[in-house]
């Protein structure tokens, strides 16, 4: 063989090779057959091999890790079939990775337990692409999928070709994605009881141009449910996600699984249909003109979660607000169940727009500031406290758009600026009726220090 010359094996038929290949000089592998079956690729020759191509008709199994130096693509089979638990690597310690160009060649496993790692990170990450994930040519889902792509100059792409990625579960990763994530259609991710990742490591989260929805279940069959962490969701790659729609209940009576926000996100809407906790991880800001927030419930009346920040530093900011109809904002107790207070709590429902709901289904305690503008309806006797930190924040509620009110007779709200030593925060309102449906029974405040020499919190 000449030095790097091009290595091609041609079949009529199927084309099986039973042990790892590998090679004594960089060259590209090119082998065509009806189905194909590969033991592995390697460098145990002394040299990885640069390119990888393989075109069937039939499936396309892999049943060892495929270690290269350039592009690996898969093209006119019927499926990719994973028959272990392996690693495909396009940038063993090089610089710029190589591609992983499955198409929109569906993905799955032909035994319980197998794992896939997809490895394009580089300097310069490899672009990955793939079509849906699941059973249905190998007859097995796989248990977990992951896929990284980050690069330390440049993030490789990650296109989903499909409309379902579903893993079987079972491990502590069921899905996850890091690098720039791109939805090419509507999308439902399924990982029973096992946690998913989305740009949790770095990279984003968007879609190559049209706004599509975005499912995650993380439901067990038994069990508790798995947790989400989600990173930055933006329009990175050249538009913004629409809904975005999770559920992460346990089964039977079983927990939840927890929902940590790590970045900014930008999208149409988002529900957590069950009520696990929401973690937020840095100062993030949830930008939805015009879609529902909704933490912990299908409606403002029963979204339940707990919110609460993952370190000292964390606050939220949630905006909703749009000129024709803002959306609804709703959440269950805001504390430190995660190991810190929120350091500020912002919700915008309705400022330059037509004002929605902002429901308190719970107590809210930061260490800062809390603004809330919009709707902003009080369904039982709830305060809010902004004295969790070293120096009482401030608390506006309405004052820029909306009103306060109750959803029922009968409610007390508390609002609590004062802290030992400090003076107190501000507290103003605006405009105080029913539009909730009733009237609030009274509001109680308390701006003072509690040392004599502590100047109290005004109110406007």
């Amino acid at each position: 063989e000449a030095s790097g010359s091009p290595v091609e094996i041609r079949a009529g038929g199927s084309v099986a090779i039973g042990t790892a290949m590998s090679t004594t000089l960089a060259r590209d592998l090119s082998i065509k057959g009806t189905s194909i079956s590969l033991s592995g690729v390697d460098n145990q020759a002394g040299q990885y091999f640069q390119g990888v191509s393989l075109t069937g008709t039939g499936a396309v199994t892999l049943a060892g890790s495929v270690g290269i130096t350039g592009d690996f693509a898969v093209s006119g089979a019927t499926g990719v079939v994973i028959a272990s638990s392996l690693t495909i690597d396009t940038c063993p310690g090089g610089a710029m990775a190589g591609l992983v160009n499955l198409g929109s060649i569906p993905v799955s496993a032909s035994a319980t337990g197998v794992d896939l790692f997809i490895d394009t990170r580089a300097d310069t990450g490899g672009d990955i692409s793939f079509g849906a994930v699941g059973s249905s040519v190998g007859g097995q889902a796989l248990r977990s999928l992951k896929a990284n792509s980050l690069g330390t100059v440049g993030n490789g792409q990650i296109n989903i070709n499909g409309s379902s990625i579903r893993v079987a579960g079972g491990g502590a990763t069921g899905i996850a994605l890091d690098g720039n994530v791109a939805l090419t259609a509507n999308l439902t991710l399924t990982s029973p009881g096992a946690a998913v990742g989305l740009a949790a490591l770095g990279g984003s989260v968007s879609t190559t141009g049209a706004k599509r929805s975005l499912a995650i279940s993380t439901v067990p069959v038994s069990g508790p449910g798995g947790a989400i962490t989600l990173g930055q969701f933006a329009d990175t790659v050249g538009g913004q996600l629409g809904v975005l729609t999770l559920d992460t209940a346990g089964a039977g009576s079983s927990i939840a699984g927890s929902l940590t926000l790590l970045k900014d996100l930008a999208i149409g809407g988002l529900t957590l249909a069950s009520a696990g906790t929401v973690v937020v991880g840095a100062p993030i800001r949830i930008d939805s003109p015009g879609g529902d927030v909704l933490l912990g419930g299908t409606s403002v009346e029963t979204a339940a979660s707990v919110v609460t920040a993952g370190a000292p530093g964390a606050s939220l900011t949630i905006v909703t607000a749009k000129t024709v109809a803002s959306g609804k904002v709703a959440f269950g107790v805001v504390g430190n169940a995660g190991g810190a207070y929120l350091a500020g709590l912002v919700v915008d429902a309705g400022i330059d727009g037509v004002p929605a709901i902002v429901r308190l289904n719970g107590r809210v305690s930061v260490a800062g500031d809390v603004v809330l503008d919009g709707t902003v309806v009080v369904p039982a006797t709830r305060g809010i406290d902004t004295n969790k930190g070293t120096v009482p924040g401030v608390a506006r509620i309405a004052t820029s758009a909306g009103s306060l009110s109750s959803s029922t007779g009968g409610v007390l709200l508390d609002i609590v600026t004062e802290l030992a030593g400090k003076a107190g925060g501000a507290v103003a309102l605006g405009p105080v009726a029913n539009a909730g449906g009733a009237f609030l029974q009274a509001i109680s405040m308390k701006t003072r220090g509690y040392d004599a020499g502590s100047t109290p919190g005004s109110l406007t």
